[in-house]
């Protein structure tokens, strides 16, 4: 289950300081560079600010699953780890909320994590998928949970139950790869083994 720094602040603070830290990691941020943590308060789900090749905020609508989510209330901030970038307006994002506590004590401290594949240019989410996750069964994220090819146009999602093979343009098109990996199962993310969603 992945692990990310959390802020507890107040909501203006902690928006004050996304903004800060976008535009001190924006420009500077190369093609498959080292990760760049964000955080922002975890009250909007459905949308990601992350920064544009100008290093400037760009906020995009993204898929998620609300049921597996908490709520502001817990006080836990949402993380997003850029983790590559492809041309100037394709970013990789692992984006990670907290999870809903469940029953018995469960997930009191869990996170729910997405890779996401988005254009900054377009405002829009190419791809998602989630590859680690507290409450959803068959979800687990391994280690590593990313390679790439040599090339680092193919990127592969390791997960302790299936993984998979993304071959990503500089467009930000998204296909699954095929695979002859015993253990890489359901390839497309249907079912347990995570949700996908491209555009």
């Amino acid at each position: 289950m992945s692990k990310h720094p959390s802020i507890g602040l107040r909501r203006g603070a902690r928006i004050a300081g996304l903004l800060a830290a976008i535009a001190c990691t924006g420009p500077a941020l190369a093609q498959h560079a080292a990760p760049s943590i964000i955080t922002m308060p975890a009250d909007q789900p459905a949308a990601i600010v992350v920064p544009a090749a100008n290093g400037r905020p760009v906020r995009i609508a993204v898929t998620v699953d609300r049921a597996t989510i908490a709520s502001a209330a817990t006080g836990n901030a949402r993380s997003i780890e850029i983790v590559g970038r492809r041309g100037d307006h394709i970013l990789e994002v692992l984006d990670t909320y907290p999870s809903k506590p469940q029953g018995a004590g469960r997930c009191q401290a869990g996170t729910e994590t997405y890779f996401r594949v988005l254009d900054t240019a377009a405002r829009r989410q190419r791809f998602a998928r989630l590859v680690d996750s507290c409450v959803v069964d068959g979800v687990a994220a391994a280690d590593p949970l990313i390679t790439r090819s040599d090339e680092g146009g193919e990127v592969t999602l390791h997960g302790l139950y299936a993984s998979v093979t993304l071959r990503i343009g500089d467009d930000g098109t998204v296909t699954a790869m095929p695979s002859n990996d015993a253990e890489t199962k359901n390839p497309a993310g249907a079912g347990p083994t995570g949700s996908s969603f491209s555009s």
